[in-house]
C-alpha cells in the first residue's frame, strides 16, 4: 500500500511538473508568435529562456549565431530573458552594442527536478548559468542603459560585481538569488559605486536532497553588511 502511495504522490508531482513546463512553453510560443504579428523591428520583449528540468524542459537551446541574428532583428528591445543558454563575452557586446534601449536583463539559472529511482525519492539540482568577470564587463560598459539585472543561480562573483559597479549607472534592482560565490566585498562595492541602486535580491534557495535532506544554497552575507546597505536605502531580500 505504501509503495501504491508513492507512486501516486511521483506521478502528482510529474503531472504537475509537466503542466507547468507546458505552460510555461505555451507563454514562449504566444511571445514569438506576437513577434510575428509585430513588425521585428518593433518587439520590445523577447523571453528565450531554456531550461533542461530533467524530466521535462522548457524552451529551447540557440546557438551564439541564432542568439545574435534575434538580437540583430529586434533592436528596440526593452525585455531580454536568455537565461540558460550558451553565453559569451561576443553575445555580450553584441547587446551593449545594438540594445541600446534595454532596460531588463536576465541570465538566470534554473532548477532541474530528479526523480531518483521513479518511485521512492526525488530530489533537486541547480542547472548553473555561467557568468564571467569578463562577460559581465563586456556587457556593462559606460552608462549601460539597464535598469534591472538577474544573475540568480549563476557563478557571477565579486568580480563580476565589481564589473557591473564600473558601468552600471542605471541599474535599480539586482538579482542575485542563490548566486553562492558573491561575498559582502562585492556588495559594498556596489553600494558604494552605484547609487541608483535600489533593491538586491540575495535570498537562498532551499533544493530537496535524497531521503529528506534539504541543500540551501546561498551567499554568505554577513548581518552586518545586510544592514549597511539598508541603511544606505537598498532593500535586501534575504
Amino acid at each position: 500500500m505504501l509503495a501504491f502511495t508513492r507512486r501516486l504522490g511521483y506521478f502528482f508531482v510529474l503531472n504537475c511538473l509537466i503542466s507547468a513546463g507546458a505552460l510555461m512553453g505555451q507563454t514562449q510560443t504566444q511571445t514569438e508568435v506576437i513577434g510575428e504579428e509585430i513588425p521585428a523591428g518593433e518587439v520590445t520583449y523577447l523571453d528565450l529562456q531554456y531550461v533542461y528540468g530533467g524530466d521535462y524542459t522548457m524552451g529551447r537551446t540557440y546557438s551564439e549565431e541564432e542568439l545574435v541574428q534575434k538580437i540583430l532583428s529586434h533592436p528596440k528591445l526593452e525585455r531580454l530573458n536568455i537565461g540558460g543558454q550558451s553565453i559569451t563575452p561576443e553575445l555580450m557586446t553584441v547587446i551593449h552594442d545594438q540594445l541600446v534601449d534595454l532596460k531588463e536583463l536576465k541570465l538566470l539559472g534554473s532548477i532541474r527536478f530528479n526523480n531518483g529511482d521513479g518511485w521512492v525519492y526525488s530530489w533537486e539540482s541547480v542547472n548553473w548559468q555561467e557568468i564571467s568577470a569578463e562577460m559581465i564587463g563586456a556587457l556593462i560598459q559606460s552608462h549601460s542603459p539597464i535598469e534591472r539585472l538577474d544573475l540568480s543561480l549563476s557563478t557571477v562573483d565579486d568580480a563580476g560585481l565589481a564589473a557591473i559597479g564600473q558601468g552600471a549607472t542605471n541599474l535599480t534592482e539586482l538579482n542575485l538569488k542563490g548566486a553562492n560565490k558573491i561575498t559582502d566585498q562585492g556588495l559594498l562595492l556596489l553600494m558604494e559605486k552605484l547609487p541608483s541602486l535600489k533593491f538586491i535580491d540575495i535570498s537562498a534557495v532551499s533544493l530537496k536532497q535524497p531521503y529528506n535532506n534539504v541543500e540551501i544554497v546561498s551567499a554568505s552575507i554577513s548581518k552586518e553588511v545586510i544592514q549597511q546597505l539598508r541603511d544606505h536605502g537598498i532593500t535586501v531580500s534575504e
